[in-house]
């Protein structure tokens, strides 16, 4: 099945032809789970293979469980080289619309958090994708993000009120502090 559809799934077009994603999706659907997880892993778990969006979504990516879906995502990033390799990995996260907290803490903590670390670039992109990933960040998870997104402000300050932007943006409270009366998050929100 891989082999018929991959080259469909991968057209430049922006959609590949509907009633063939539908096709695709119902034979996905039927196939058992190992065999669901093994057409994706083949499909777009290595770096480099771009599908567009809306064709994964319609071909049924969304409805692999979250479980099976985050273990591509975390391994397409250690795989991954370089900052368009994460985009992609941010891109298929979001498609992938992951609700479960124990999947969302992995993924902050194997995705979110070295893409915070790795180089600026990286570390814009994981702010920039942040509240677009997650409404609410996973108890046991927010102290650690929000130490990892201060590193990245100290690391390159341009992106401190980026990253006060993002935390914002899921849920986080700010604080003004200093002389200078400073926005910065509040540590009440740590867990």
């Amino acid at each position: 099945m891989l082999t018929a559809t991959s080259e469909t799934l991968r057209s430049t077009q922006p959609v590949a032809d509907p009633s063939l994603l539908h096709a695709i999706s119902g034979r996905l659907a039927a196939l058992p789970l190992p065999e669901q997880t093994d057409f994706w892993q083949r499909l777009i778990g290595a770096p480099r293979k771009r599908v567009p969006q809306q064709s994964l979504i319609e071909a049924g990516w969304p409805q692999l469980p979250d479980t099976h879906a985050a273990a591509i995502l975390l391994q397409r990033y250690v795989e991954s080289s370089n900052n368009s390799d994460r985009q992609d990995i941010l891109d298929l996260w979001k498609s992938a619309s992951i609700t479960s907290d124990t999947v969302l803490r992995k993924l902050i903590e194997g995705v979110i958090m070295p893409m915070l670390e790795v180089n600026q670039t990286g570390a814009e992109m994981a702010l920039g994708y942040l509240p677009r990933l997650i409404e609410v960040v996973p108890k046991g998870t927010r102290t650690a993000l929000r130490r990892a997104v201060e590193n990245s402000g100290k690391t390159w300050p341009s992106l401190e009120s980026r990253g006060v932007s993002a935390l914002k943006a899921i849920g986080y409270s700010a604080e003004r502090h200093g002389i200078l009366r400073r926005e910065r998050i509040s540590r009440g929100n740590d867990d």
